[in-house]
């Protein structure tokens, strides 16, 4: 390994993990007020595979961190909502790729 270009190259050796994408199939519950504080639980698979390392949901452009997760659910705190209305759902594994 290497962070500098390949100046001076690590003895030390690295892997690197594939995961399927987890998949949502439902929001439970689907509806909540515009305060922050609702729990709530997505039902899907995949969400505790091997070489997961950060859980995060994405609400349109907010992000929050799992509270829990199994590997066919996962749970977090509803954060505050700017407007009332519908907002897509992703969930990442790694903290930074998002799937829907």
């Amino acid at each position: 390994m290497s962070l500098d270009g390949g100046l001076q190259i690590s003895d030390t050796t690295a892997t690197f993990k594939y995961y399927q994408n987890p998949t949502l199939t439902k929001a439970s519950p689907a509806l909540g007020p515009l305060r922050a504080g609702t729990t709530v639980t997505l039902t899907g698979t995949g969400f505790a595979q091997q070489g997961a390392s950060k859980r995060l949901v994405r609400l349109g452009h907010m992000i929050v961190e799992a509270s829990s997760y199994t590997n066919t659910t996962l749970t977090f705190t509803a954060p505050n909502a700017m407007q009332a209305g519908t907002t897509v759902i992703s969930v990442s594994l790694n903290g930074q790729q998002f799937t829907s």
